[in-house]
């Protein structure tokens, strides 16, 4: 019942044009910072993450997108810490210290009932912050921003600290 509704979610997604896409982000990012269950949080985000990711693709400046769409450095600190949490999760789920490939791997390719695959978005999204949207942050650059991808980086590697 559900994976019909879902996988039609998807599709509609995927079928639709930038103005409609920018209209869905705006929607799926109001859901997530309005809700107040984590499961409706991160149902949101991984939708808002994934139409992000879809809107990237088609537009020339990243930079323009990403003040267009959202306050950069409130949406580059949600995919950071987002993205270090769900990094975190593996690594506790792991047995011993250090993931495991299979883990590693499995998160950056699962793909949900929706249709999408979060760990891939969600690297994706991290990766555009980092390089593409530097402009955005020349004047006010968020510094966790970097010390959240060290800090993932770090966690896939098994060092304890990197302070």
């Amino acid at each position: 019942m559900h994976s019909h509704r879902f996988s039609t979610l998807t599709f509609c997604l995927v079928l639709r044009g930038k103005d409609e896409l920018e209209l869905d982000f705006r929607r799926f990012w109001e859901e997530f910072r309005s809700s107040s269950s984590e499961k409706e949080k991160e149902r949101a985000l991984n939708l808002a993450v994934d139409v992000f990711c879809r809107l990237v693709k088609q537009h020339s400046s990243i930079a323009q997108l990403v003040t267009k769409l959202v306050e950069a450095h409130v949406f580059s600190f949600v995919i950071g810490r987002a993205f270090v949490t769900d990094v975190e999760k593996l690594r506790i789920h792991s047995k011993g210290r250090a993931l495991r490939v299979a883990d590693v791997i499995g998160f950056f390719s699962d793909i949900t009932e929706l249709g999408i695959c979060p760990g891939s978005n969600l690297l994706y999204a991290v990766e555009v912050l980092v390089t593409e949207v530097s402009e955005i942050f020349q004047a006010k650059f968020d510094p966790n921003m970097f010390y959240v991808h060290l800090h993932s980086v770090s966690l896939l590697c098994g060092v304890k600290s990197i302070r």
